[in-house]
């Protein structure tokens, strides 16, 4: 699940998304801070500034005010405001209560007067306060730029999260386009008939799944071509001798130089059969391999096809001195096949078995029913298979002994043939030998 693409982006938009939240969170925090001790301070500023108003009227005027009582004023009316941070200023222009930077009796020059926040009373100006937020808006102006810094902040945010979220987007689909235009290139390659190329797996995501399958079709379709060229090479090498064969026996009895005679005719009548049975198993094979290869099931008798195929073969197995055996175990159920082309399998099984055993050897047929399939073994004695050829055994016109089978009259298709119709019937057959122990050949039918 972590390697796939929807994790990876669902992850990625998540953490830019996250982020996002983080900035705007940041920087809300910081303004609304920063806004809110203002905020305070010019709420302390106004109370300050009724206070002095209310003072100068009860005085009528700034003289004789003793610094220390604005002091005490300061801290009643203010305490957010550090007095030495403050200032007051009368309409001349002489600092009635000192600040850090701004002396007792001094008289500021106008720029600084324009800096601080007027006092007045009855209308008219007999003050300035300097506080370290002066020349601040009212409070609606304020509230005004509070909500636009809110604003910028959020904008800031969203502007950052994004910029992360289009560089991490390009990185990944860089990322991606670079595997997927590889990908395509080698797809390329395939189409025009290489198929030689091979795309390295960077990932163990859906490209990374995708690059693997590719390869692995790449791989499949070497084999298949190597395959069918051996294929047409086995199929011209086996027709070559038959019609050889024929072709001299029709060129000397054309030309006089032959007697017809019944065994003549018979070499030919047997090399002909042999090139019809070739074409007819490849027929079948290329049906199967079409889907187009027709069952006509019905409910069969396992029994009775492992009979019949002892019948059979009684006398060819009887002629090598091998015995040919057949046993039920837990008695498999009527199956739903066909009947002839499950015949086909077990003949060419079995055909294969005495071909391979040895006399004096054994041959042994069994069914076993299961809950919802069939078994069927063929077993045999004799030198067995070897590793090398085992994996083998069903490809087509595969021969572990070809100087043999050809003087047998095998064409290598029997194995072939038996797996494509068990598999037709969906089931499944397989293989098992050891080297000198014979092999048991087996397959499945669903029942």
């Amino acid at each position: 699940m972590f390697r796939s693409l929807t994790f990876k982006y669902t992850a990625a938009f998540a953490a830019a998304s996250l982020l996002a939240i983080v900035l705007v969170a940041v920087f809300a925090s910081q303004i609304t801070q920063r806004s809110f001790r203002n905020f305070l301070n010019t709420q302390n500023e106004s109370a300050l500034l009724d206070e002095l108003a209310d003072l100068y009227r009860s005085k009528k005027g700034w003289e004789g005010i003793d610094p220390r009582d604005l002091g005490k004023l300061i801290l009643a009316s203010a305490p957010n405001l550090p007095p030495r941070n403050v200032a007051f200023i009368d309409s001349n222009g002489r600092v009635l209560y000192p600040s850090r930077t701004i002396p007792l009796g001094r008289t500021v020059p106008p720029r600084l007067i324009r800096q601080g926040i007027p006092l007045e009373v009855d209308g008219q100006v007999v003050g300035t306060l300097i506080t370290p937020t002066t020349r601040l808006a009212a409070l609606n102006q304020v509230a005004a730029r509070f909500s636009r810094q809110i604003n910028l902040a959020l904008v800031w945010g969203g502007l950052i999260a994004l910029a992360i979220s289009v560089g991490l987007g390009f990185f990944l689909s860089r990322r991606l386009t670079s595997q997927l235009a590889r990908l395509t290139s080698a797809i390329q390659s395939v189409a025009d008939g290489q198929l030689s190329s091979k795309v390295p797996v960077e990932s163990g995501d859906e490209v990374g799944q995708l690059t693997a399958a590719f390869n692995r079709m790449i791989a499949e379709l070497n084999r298949s071509r190597q395959l069918r060229r051996q294929m047409t090479a086995d199929i011209a090498h086996e027709l070559r001798t038959p019609l050889s064969i024929i072709l001299g026996r029709a060129e000397t009895l054309a030309e006089g130089m032959l007697e017809p005679s019944p065994q003549v005719y018979r070499v030919i009548y047997q090399e002909a059969r042999r090139i019809n049975r070739l074409v007819e198993d490849l027929r079948l094979l290329s049906l199967s391999d079409s889907g187009e290869l027709q069952l006509e099931r019905r409910s069969a008798s396992i029994e009775n096809l492992l009979a019949s195929c002892v019948d059979t073969f009684s006398e060819p197995a009887s002629e090598k001195d091998i015995s040919l055996i057949y046993r039920l175990d837990r008695f498999p159920p009527e199956v739903h096949l066909d009947p002839d082309r499950i015949k086909q399998v077990l003949d060419n099984l079995i055909s294969n078995a005495i071909r391979y055993t040895p006399g004096g050897g054994a041959i042994t047929l069994s069914a076993i029913g299961h809950q919802q399939s069939v078994e069927i073994s063929v077993a045999n004695t004799g030198q067995g298979i070897s590793a090398e050829d085992l994996p083998h055994v069903f490809d087509r016109f595969y021969r572990g002994d070809r100087s043999r089978q050809r003087e047998e009259g095998g064409s290598g298709l029997g194995l072939a043939i038996a797996k494509s119709l068990v598999q037709a019937h969906g089931g499944d057959i397989r293989v098992a030998s050891q080297p000198g122990d014979g092999a048991v050949f087996t397959f499945w039918l669903p029942v």
